[in-house]
């Protein structure tokens, strides 16, 4: 995720989407780009990786239908170093979103309230699985593919 703020902020970057279906099963990838609006006491720009944990099948069904999280964040990034705590709902509220972010460098310091949606990026689902590949089939395992098998073996682990 690329942010810039100055009280009012914007941010963007592409991501993937996976399940777990049992402790040592994960589904295939759904790409989706992640954008968000924000407003409150912040100021600057930086480069930050993200990590959505949906706890519940609620707020995966939620993300996939409705594609909306609302939420609040703090955080701070100096250069190389930087922490980061988010937490969030869906439009399922009761759908809990906890985020851990990891600011890889920047200059950013502050607080807001932020509004975000996940948009399907159609064009590399049906690159990697074929036409008419929707998150729900990737998900749910009707379309397959073998380019995250590393990834779906880090995470097995």
């Amino acid at each position: 995720m690329v942010k810039a703020s100055w009280f009012a902020g914007a941010e963007t970057g592409d991501g993937v989407l996976l399940a777990r279906h049992a402790p040592s099963q994960w589904s295939d990838p759904s790409f989706l780009t992640l954008a968000a609006a924000s407003f409150g006491l912040q100021l600057g720009i930086q480069n930050t990786s993200i990590l959505l944990v949906l706890r519940t099948p609620g707020a995966l069904q939620s993300i996939i239908k409705h594609q909306g999280k609302v939420g609040a964040d703090f955080g701070a990034t100096v250069v190389f170093y930087g922490m980061g705590a988010e937490a969030a709902t869906t439009s399922n509220l009761g759908a809990d979103i906890v985020a851990f972010a990891a600011p890889n460098v920047g200059a950013y310091m502050g607080g807001s309230l932020e509004g975000s949606v996940l948009i399907t990026r159609r064009d590399l689902n049906e690159a990697v699985y074929g036409v008419g590949a929707t998150p729900q089939g990737i998900i749910a395992g009707k379309r397959k593919s073998g380019i995250a098998q590393s990834l779906k073996h880090a995470l097995t682990r």
